[in-house]
């Protein structure tokens, strides 16, 4: 086979293979520092350090799948200067497997500018339908809901909402 042909064959592979300029590993990203794995110390090490006062942290438990007469954190809500964390932990696990960001955008053109925010920081998203960022993209072009991904849309009334997830159910 002609080297030429064959450089072909291997860019052709390689492209195949590599994942479009629009995906993002959401699983090495962050929100406020804050990472899908993560446990509850290395959580409030990250929020003291962004200066959320532990006193307004809202903690929700339920009971726990292994010991149900104990109970397992589920959320940690904390305020923020421009909303608020919604941080949610696998009851079974005790990682982190899902943080929303609430913005309160109610401020002339704070839409906008967090959009564009967003967009600066996450690049394009890889989603062709929604504003979804994902690794792996389904021959339809979107984002399976079950895999990690990080999705940006409207919250009620005047949020923003940007919510990093692994993908499990709830």
């Amino acid at each position: 086979m002609p080297p030429f042909r064959l450089s072909l064959y291997v860019a052709a592979a390689f492209l195949l293979c590599a994942s479009p300029a629009s995906a993002l590993d959401v699983r090495e990203t962050d929100i406020l520092n804050l990472r899908l794995g993560m446990r509850l110390e290395e959580v409030e090490m990250v929020l003291r350090v962004q200066g959320i006062d532990a006193h307004r942290w809202e903690r929700h438990t339920q009971p726990c799948p292994i010991a149900p007469a104990s109970s397992c954190l589920t959320a940690l809500l904390a305020p923020t200067r421009d909303g608020r964390l919604a941080i949610g932990f696998s009851a079974a696990s005790g990682a982190v497997r899902r943080i929303d960001y609430v913005f309160k955008a109610n401020g002339p053109g704070e839409p906008d500018m967090i959009r564009a925010s967003v967009m600066r920081r996450f690049g394009d998203p890889s989603d062709v339908t929604d504003t979804i960022w994902c690794l792996r993209i389904s021959a339809k072009g979107t984002c399976p809901t079950d895999q990690p991904h990080l999705r940006f849309q409207p919250g009620p009334g005047v949020t923003l909402i940007l919510s990093l997830s692994d993908g499990s159910p709830g």
